[in-house]
């Protein structure tokens, strides 16, 4: 972050004169990209709160970073780590695409059990412009492709001026059935294997 500031002061400084400029400017989008690219890797990596205590804990510390203020109404118990660790990455990007496009005041995220205790329920929803649109491969994508994986579902509503909602249910055994789709795949394996 220093060396992104240091480089910008210095191509800003360098008053165009052709090569300096050039070089300059190179070397701060490699710099910017090496951001880019730490920030994702730290956005991989599970938080303490989240490993140790559980998705609302996690969720509470994200909250806490969050540059604008982030309502929580969390009623979880501890869950599958699996599914505490898709939750609490669904609600990280759903934050960082409203802090990054939204021009919000105010976020609400819930995350409770469903009626029946089978499911996760997650909303986030923001004040912000709305008009998001998965079609147009924002990190809306992301999110729907995390909840799928998951054998979930997620709607969104984002009508323009009026916010985006995200509602994402994730079924409690969601990891029993991605363990049984990988003997399910393994077992055909076999079988093919047998089969030649």
């Amino acid at each position: 972050m220093h060396t992104t500031l240091i480089l910008k002061l210095a191509r800003d400084s360098a008053g165009g004169e052709g090569d300096l400029t050039d070089l300059i400017t190179d070397a701060l989008s490699h710099a910017e990209e090496a951001n880019r690219q730490l920030r994702d890797i730290v956005r991989g990596i599970l938080p303490a709160a989240l490993s140790r205590n559980g998705l609302a804990p996690g969720i509470e510390s994200l909250a806490a970073d969050t540059p604008i203020p982030v309502h929580l109404a969390l009623t979880v118990p501890r869950l599958d780590s699996a599914i505490e660790r898709t939750a609490y990455f669904t609600v990280a990007e759903a934050i960082t695409n409203t802090v990054k496009h939204a021009h919000a005041t105010q976020i609400n995220v819930s995350c409770v059990l469903s009626a029946d205790a089978d499911g996760l329920i997650l909303t986030i929803e923001d004040d912000g412009v709305g008009g998001a649109d998965p079609s147009r491969g924002t990190g809306l994508t992301g999110l729907k492709d995390r909840i799928e994986a998951s054998y979930g579902t997620i709607e969104i509503a984002s009508p323009p001026q009026r916010g985006t909602r995200i509602v994402a249910r994730i079924p409690l055994d969601a990891s029993d059935r991605r363990q049984q789709a990988g003997k399910s795949i393994d077992e055909t394996a076999v079988k093919y294997e047998e089969g030649s």
